[in-house]
């Protein structure tokens, strides 16, 4: 396995034409599709490095980015890539999402906004999520971020679906509706979009620990371990941490899926991606 190949996580699917204005051009969706294939198959590479490489590889990324933002690059390409590290950040889990934010908002919330005003799902999406968290310096505003993730739904862009479903999950901006946000997170999760994959674990776990399930419960925890695996295998790092507690201990007090090895094994990529807690957990093993 190449070492040397350090793929961004990403995942979007294709938008429909809305005519021969639409900035969100083919060509990108062509782009971001090809990269997605790639993630497919090289994403659990990163789970190999060491932890100083990872941290050499993120420093070298981040040069790279500033020297690219520095170029007269359109507006669609620089949209893509952030869209890109953002998703990345999403998927690998953590605090990495909230530093993305922090990092990019400020500079990037004018930029982000335009392309939101110009239909751009890109722009929508980050905008949106700005809006949503009232990040990059801007007025909290859940409905607002709510229409323009909308927006960013029916242009096809899968981050939004996973986004827009925790908003109808948690009444945000939306009114509260478990069963739309549970349909998009599913609409996400069928293309392999990581926190997606975890989302849905993570609803049917703290339902039936909730007691508001009414499918046969082993069914539901098998369901649970199915979508956590798949969120595991996809990069989620959150995911990787649940799936090593449910092999240790099972589900909800239910010895179901309890395998030593298994939870060893993924308590070790978790460490090996950065968790802190798993760091410190493998370190005593040593």
């Amino acid at each position: 396995m190449n070492k040397n190949f350090w793929i961004c996580g990403l995942i979007v699917v294709a938008v429909m034409m809305l005519g021969s204005n639409m900035a969100w051009a083919a060509g990108e969706i062509a782009e971001m599709n090809r990269r997605f294939a790639e993630v497919n198959l090289h994403h659990d590479i990163i789970f190999y490095y060491s932890l100083a490489e990872i941290e050499a590889r993120r420093e070298s990324k981040r040069l790279e980015r500033e020297a690219w933002l520095s170029k007269p690059i359109s507006l669609e390409d620089r949209i893509m890539e952030d869209v890109c590290d953002e998703m990345e950040a999403r998927i690998v889990g953590g605090p990495y999402v909230s530093s993305f934010y922090n990092k990019n908002a400020p500079k990037m919330i004018h930029i982000w906004k335009d392309a939101a005003d110009r239909g751009m799902a890109g722009g929508q999406y980050l905008y949106g999520n700005c809006l949503l968290q009232g990040a990059g310096g801007v007025v909290k505003n859940e409905k607002e971020a709510a229409r323009l993730m909308q927006k960013a739904v029916d242009q096809g862009l899968v981050a939004a679906h996973e986004m827009l479903g925790y908003m109808y999950i948690h009444g945000k901006g939306v009114d509260m509706d478990n069963r739309k946000g549970l349909s998009l997170l599913y609409d996400a999760a069928d293309e392999k979009y990581a926190p997606a994959e975890f989302g849905v674990a993570y609803y049917f776990e703290f339902a039936l620990a909730e007691g508001i399930v009414r499918a046969d419960a082993g069914t539901v925890r098998r369901d649970i371990l199915h979508y956590y695996r798949r969120a595991a295998e996809n990069g989620s790092i959150d995911a990787q941490m649940r799936l090593a507690g449910i092999h240790a201990s099972g589900i909800n007090g239910v010895k179901v899926g309890v395998d030593e090895n298994e939870a060893k094994k993924w308590l070790v990529r978790a460490a090996n991606a950065g968790h802190p807690q798993a760091k410190e957990i493998v370190s005593k093993w040593k």
